[in-house]
């Protein structure tokens, strides 16, 4: 069966309460723990394009990161719009390793001959020259393995780190020792998920790509989103695109990186949601004394439906799919709490 033609849906969303937003840009530990490749790549990825001398370091700057990770965090700290949920909580976005410009694998292509090649052979680090020894023990490389090829002299030999870093001039130094004829990054294949830096002034702009389908070959399939952070920290969220092949949508991974997501305004309300989760009518009530409205988002930030109602009302849930929703309650304009709702 053929597959549908591809369907190109832009999204951009116009409530109020996602243009200049405020935000925090103070990193989190746990921001810092899990995207620690994502800014390194970011970064080096930046300094190149701007033609930085720093590029020749091993470590990258932390100058030029800082600035990378603030606007992240700024991101990151707005738990209450739903988008940045599925982006650190639901679908957890990151830089795959196919795209990066960090690797974390390093191959050395010696001569066996060479006395201290018997102990990369025996898969022992250690070669007892002192200059290439401090460089793996101080960048945490460990031997994953050696392969000497038969018809030549050489072996190729297996490194790898769990650091961040700038391999490229650690392979200009080892290829400077005699016996090494050559050194070399590489890197592994993951999915077809990037997360895309620009700076214009002192504005960053965000875009992340979650890619499915015959990837990372070649993803047919992206949900994009595209974030504004102003020097001031606020955010502006510039919406959403679809390029999508037969209706079809990944499995979230749940990673939940916030345990508070999403998070109430300050604005306090109470809301009962019930039955939920539900699988044709819901019923909302408030203690909200006025008109107000909601609207249903899906997890991918898509308005569903919406209404202006007092105290309570009933969503006719018939003509949805099964799956998670978010209803966003809102006071003119203004977001006032976001619920997780569940359709069976």
């Amino acid at each position: 069966m053929k597959r549908v033609v591809v369907m190109l849906t832009i999204f951009f969303f116009s409530f109020s309460t996602w243009a200049q937003l405020p935000s925090d840009c103070t990193v989190p530990d746990v921001l810092r723990s899990n995207y620690e490749f994502d800014v390194a790549h970011l970064t080096f990825k930046w300094l190149n394009e701007i033609h930085s001398p720093d590029t020749s370091l091993i470590e990258i700057p932390q100058w030029a990161q800082e600035p990378i990770w603030e606007g992240l965090a700024a991101i990151y700290n707005r738990h209450d719009i739903i988008e940045i949920d599925s982006l650190f909580n639901r679908y957890c976005v990151h830089n795959s390793p196919t795209h990066s410009v960090i690797f974390r694998d390093l191959f050395v292509y010696v001569d066996t001959s060479v006395v201290w090649f018997k102990n990369w052979k025996q898969l022992q680090i250690l070669t007892g020259i002192p200059a290439i020894d401090s460089l793996f023990s101080k960048y945490e490389f460990t031997l994953k393995s050696c392969h000497i090829y038969s018809d030549t002299s050489y072996a190729s030999v297996w490194f790898t780190t769990t650091q961040s870093i700038n391999i490229l001039p650690i392979c200009d130094s080892l290829a400077t020792f005699s016996g090494i004829n050559h050194a070399y990054p590489g890197g592994y294949f993951g999915d077809g998920n990037t997360i895309e830096f620009e700076y214009s002034g002192n504005i960053r702009f965000y875009t992340f790509t979650l890619a499915w389908g015959d990837c990372p070959a070649g993803c047919t399939d992206f949900h994009i989103w595209k974030f504004k952070v102003n020097p001031d920290c606020s955010i502006d969220f510039l919406g959403i695109e679809n390029y999508i092949i037969d209706n079809f949508y990944p499995e979230p991974k749940n990673c939940n990186l916030s345990n508070d997501v999403p998070r109430q305004s300050a604005t306090q309300l109470n809301v009962i949601i019930f039955p939920n989760p539900a699988e044709e009518y819901q019923t909302i009530i408030t203690d909200f004394q006025g008109t107000i409205s909601y609207v249903l988002i899906d997890g991918w930030g898509r308005k569903i439906m919406s209404e202006m109602f007092q105290h309570e009302t009933i969503l006719d849930l018939r003509s949805l799919k099964h799956g998670l929703y978010y209803l966003m309650i809102q006071k003119d304009g203004s977001l006032l709490t976001t619920k997780k709702i569940q359709i069976d």
